[in-house]
């Protein structure tokens, strides 16, 4: 999971032109930096904001992200968690969770991997590793 996403996504903000501009204006100010994909708070974020309480990882990741999801979305991604690691084809994915292939469906898969949710390969797709760190 693209950890650029994971943490707006848990605090409730979407991927938008303002949440770029505002992780463009943390790096501009020297309290964000990222490389590859990743993102971490420099020594003056840290004294900026004072103590926070760390992202949740694992199940307690997986819980927070289902219940953060509208119920298409949390439904295939909970299949894919039941299964990991083992990739599965989406219409493996919409059988297992109730659904037929439709554009909603297909709407909630392109969601799932944008965020950074899922990951999609040649076999199939499967929940992204980081939800089971």
């Amino acid at each position: 999971m693209d950890r650029r996403l994971r943490g707006p996504h848990l605090a409730g903000y979407a991927s938008s032109g303002d949440t770029s501009t505002a992780f463009s204006e943390l790096s501009r100010d020297g309290l964000m930096d990222s490389a590859k994909g990743e993102v971490s708070i420099t020594e003056a974020g840290r004294k900026r904001l004072g103590p926070v309480d760390q992202l949740p990882t694992g199940k307690s990741l997986r819980e927070q992200t289902l219940s953060s999801l509208d119920r298409c979305d949390g439904s295939l991604l909970r299949v894919m968690f039941e299964t990991f690691p083992r990739p599965m084809t989406k219409g493996e994915v919409l059988n297992r969770a109730g659904y037929k292939s439709s554009g909603d469906t297909s709407t909630a898969f392109a969601r799932l991997n944008r965020r950074g949710f899922m990951v999609s390969n040649g076999r199939g797709v499967t929940a992204a590793s980081e939800f089971f760190e």
